[in-house]
């Protein structure tokens, strides 16, 4: 493949990513073992940060020899690169917001998303607002396994996304943007590094040097690819920070002479002036961080599932939607009842050990409801939620027939997210979880704990979902009920 002209298409994409980042980054000020380098003396060795002690004796400590006496300054350990990157990493969340809504608006008009809602009837808007979320893979990995829902690997919506007719002109398109962003990033160049000074000594003066003096060996450690970024920056060499100047740090030889030496880990350094300036290390970290900014966020955002969600909406599914009264997903969907809409989420099938008489009660399969409309050319949804299957969990209270609503009490829900689709999914998706994990009372009404035979000699409630443990099917999550 030819290379994309970085001034189109991807590389541009790329481009004004990483000129986003370049013009935020400053903002955050620098990397805090520089700002602790402005202070005191720091001492930067295999991936760790040292300073003084305060006093208290340690092993590690930077001896200066003077003509009458010694001086020590003990040293304490203050953390490792990675855990001062954390530090200032929490700091760029910032800018990888500010990124992260470029990179969205420009992938979004590169595949050109179809029209605005008020184009669009209500099964469309909920197939396009709320379904991504209900779809959203890291979580159907991580508890569909739990929770006995199936998953299938995709994050890009709806079941049916990835199976029309488009899919394979849709694959093309993205797979020739990953290889085009690849490209461009592989083609970023790393930060020179300054040119050794041009000295004035000639060749026979530089072999006499050698022969009148060893040479200083400054050896780097190796800088494997998942090395963090502080240490990337230093290329694997141990630093002294001192008075605003940087020294590279050699090995010293056994019993040399040192008018200053650094003991670490029972091993002597000795100091070596750098060329290097605090300012050229800040640059360099800020310039890999920046790096891996602009390749973070297109990795969230440039996907296959991502991309081919927003390209098959624009190429036929999202049309299809138009005047639907139902439609089912992978464990979601919408359907129409009494004129109105719901937006659903299954909840699988799983037991309750009662806390009441310990026994095992059976709730099947359903799906939970809730009432969605237009108001304003926005999607909107009301607070109640309904049990669109009745399994005769005990939260609706004994009601008989389909479409009932659930008693959810003083239990607090979602209210705010990136869209309205987004809050209708997570409360979706908490109604779900208060129905298995929230039956956790010792004092409902008699009606309404779960026992074979009511205590107000009632008709029996529960004996449809009484079930031997042993019967029960292997998978099925048995959750035991009462407080935990």
């Amino acid at each position: 493949m030819s290379k994309e002209d970085p001034k189109n298409g991807a590389g541009a994409m790329v481009a004004k990513l990483a000129g986003v980042v370049a013009k935020n980054l400053p903002d955050i000020g620098p990397h805090p073992i520089l700002e602790l380098a402005e202070g005191a003396s720091v001492f930067l060795i295999d991936g760790n940060v040292y300073s003084s002690s305060n006093g208290d004796a340690t092993e590690d400590f930077v001896e200066r020899k003077g003509k009458k006496t010694n001086e020590k300054t003990y040293l304490a350990q203050l953390g490792s690169f990675d855990f001062f990157d954390e530090l200032y990493l929490s700091r760029s969340e910032q800018v990888m917001d500010v990124a992260s809504l470029v990179c969205e608006k420009e992938l979004e008009s590169s595949i050109e998303l179809p029209a605005k809602n008020e184009d669009l009837d209500l099964p469309q808007i909920i197939y396009r607002e709320v379904f991504p979320y209900l779809a959203n893979g890291k979580f159907e990995k991580e508890v569909s396994s739990l929770l006995g829902i199936s998953y299938e690997g995709r994050e890009s919506g709806a079941s049916q996304l990835g199976k029309n007719k488009n899919d394979s002109v849709v694959l093309a398109k993205i797979k020739e943007i990953n290889q085009q962003i690849g490209l461009y990033l592989r083609n970023v160049p790393d930060l020179d590094e300054p040119a050794p000074p041009k000295g004035n000594r000639n060749v026979k003066e530089k072999k006499l040097d050698l022969l009148l003096s060893e040479p200083i060996i400054i050896k780097a450690r190796p800088v494997d690819k998942d090395a963090g970024l502080f240490f990337k920056a230093l290329k694997g060499y141990d630093l002294a920070l001192i008075d605003g100047k940087i020294f590279e740090m050699a090995k010293a030889k056994k019993n040399s002479d040192l008018e200053i030496s650094v003991s670490v880990a029972n091993t002597r350094y000795e100091l070596v002036p750098s060329r290097k300036t605090l300012a050229e290390l800040d640059r360099l970290y800020k310039f890999n961080l920046g790096k891996k900014m602009v390749s973070d966020v297109l990795k969230q955002y440039i996907s296959e599932n991502k991309a081919l969600a927003l390209f098959e909406k624009q190429n036929g599914v999202l049309l299809s939607m138009r005047d639907r009264e139902e439609y089912a997903g992978d464990g979601f969907g919408f359907l129409k009842h009494d004129n109105d809409y719901y937006a659903y989420l299954e909840v699988p099938d799983f037991a309750i050990k009662s806390q009441f008489d310990g026994e095992h009660y059976l709730f099947k399969k359903s799906r939970i409801g809730i009432y969605v409309y237009m108001d304003g050319g926005r999607l909107r949804y009301n607070s109640s939620f309904y049990m669109i299957d009745n399994n005769n969990h005990p939260f609706v209270h004994n009601q008989k027939g389909p479409f009932v609503s659930i008693c959810t009490a003083s239990q607090s829900f979602p209210s705010s997210g990136k869209t309205e689709g987004e809050v209708i999914a997570k409360r979706l998706r908490r109604c779900r979880e208060l129905l298995m994990f929230a039956y956790t009372g010792d004092r409902y009404n008699s009606c309404y704990q779960l026992r074979r035979k009511c205590s107000e000699n009632h008709a029996s409630h529960f004996e449809a979902n009484y079930v031997e443990k042993s019967d029960l099917e292997k998978g099925i999550t048995i959750i035991k009920g009462g407080s935990r």
